[in-house]
């Protein structure tokens, strides 16, 4: 796959303004994905002919993430902090973590580890340096596991789960940590970094079976793919600038689906970049797996 390069194709037309987390939905054979600033979770059915009918569930709230829950339904990363999204459409709060402390946040992306345990990030709304911070969610609460991050984004795990993958925008890499060998479940840095290559900023992140990493470069039009050890494997074009996250699905699992945004754009930019928004989708041979449910 060295210096491989791919052409994204558009499955869903520019009808979010921050399209977020995509997740492939199994039971139900859909894409779902986050409008993150309108507050609702967006659908796309597939049936043997391919994508047909959209869907909108409301949260009501700003949301970051949504996962799947092993005892049903969704866990989201919405509002102050986690709740669950039943069959219904029923938001219920779980834990609350943004601070009071004058400076208004979000909650972020966020992704389930092969544990069961709900990892989601946040940011200030004005992306003040350092005032976002990580969380981790399970049976026993949530805690705050990492601070001092600024655009918390794209979090992926080894097969063995033992090395998580981790993205603070501003880095401009990816960031392995694994935990602490005492039991306590702290965050312990690793030495290895990969840097992300050229323009743009990592945003969302998957892993594939080969345990590639497959980045969303905001700014850059572009999913870029990485091998753990940093080598840039292959990109793939996508027809809009801010490509914001990535995920496997599909019946085989072998279709990548990206979504976009037109964040902060005016009238301007939308006439420049008239797919910005949109849901894109495309197959490089590569395989990903099903997304990890939480556990409660």
């Amino acid at each position: 796959m060295q210096g491989d390069r791919w052409q994204a194709a558009m499955v869903v037309p520019p009808i979010s303004e921050h399209a977020e987390g995509p997740l492939w939905d199994e039971a139900n054979s859909r894409l779902m994905w986050v409008d993150q600033h309108r507050g609702v979770i967006r659908t796309l059915e597939y049936g043997e002919g391919g994508p047909s009918e959209l869907g909108v569930i409301e949260v009501g709230r700003s949301t970051g993430a949504v996962v799947p829950a092993a005892a049903g339904g969704w866990m989201l990363a919405a509002g102050d902090g986690f709740a669950h999204l039943d069959e219904s459409g029923k938001v219920t709060p779980v834990a609350a973590v943004l601070p009071a402390d004058g400076i208004s946040r979000r909650m972020n992306d966020g992704k389930v580890d092969p544990r069961g345990r709900f990892w989601a990030g946040t940011m200030a709304n004005d992306v003040t340096p350092g005032a976002g911070s990580l969380y981790r969610l399970d049976a026993e609460g949530a805690r705050e596991v990492l601070e001092g991050v600024t655009i918390s984004n794209g979090m992926a795990w080894s097969a063995d789960g033992g090395t998580m993958f981790y993205i603070d925008t501003p880095t401009g890499e990816i960031r392995t940590f694994s935990e602490a060998a005492d039991g306590s479940g702290e965050l312990v840095r690793n030495e290895l970094t990969i840097p992300i290559s050229g323009e743009g900023g990592p945003d969302g992140m998957c892993i594939d079976t080969s345990g590639n990493l497959w980045v969303a470069i905001w700014g850059a039009s572009a999913v870029h793919c990485y091998s753990q050890a940093g080598e840039l494997l292959g990109v793939v074009e996508v027809d809009a600038p801010q490509a914001s996250s990535c995920a496997f699905g599909g019946p085989d699992y072998a279709t990548l689906f990206i979504t976009t945004s037109r964040d902060g754009y005016g009238p301007e930019e939308e006439k420049l970049f008239p797919n910005a928004g949109a849901i894109f989708a495309v197959q490089t041979g590569a395989v990903g797996l099903p997304a990890h449910a939480f556990a409660g």
